[in-house]
């Protein structure tokens, strides 16, 4: 549970306090991570849900909602970002 002299702060307050440290991504596995669900049956996982809700410009919604394009605004260093896909997870434009 939160200590409850952090309750109440603004999400940007939060995250100031935050320790920084150098990226490890020692041990990291995207598969560990299966915690995007679909809990609205929307076609949209929690993490597109978060990327259509935190949106400064609204990214195209294709179908099983694949999210092409708009920008977001990074709470973490206050920089606009642009939305788009891994090159591994874009669709082919044509067949192998």
């Amino acid at each position: 549970m939160a200590d409850s002299a952090h309750r109440g702060l603004r999400l940007t307050e939060a995250i100031g306090r935050l320790k920084v440290a150098r990226e490890s991504r020692t041990g990291y596995a995207r598969t560990k991570f299966r915690l995007w669900i679909d809990a609205d049956h929307d076609d949209c996982d929690t993490r597109k849900e978060v990327l259509l809700a935190e949106a400064t410009k609204k990214p195209r919604q294709c179908r099983n909602c694949a999210l092409t394009g708009g920008t977001r605004r990074s709470y973490y260093d206050g920089k606009t970002l642009n939305q788009r896909p891994p090159a591994r997870h874009r669709p082919r434009l044509s067949p192998r």
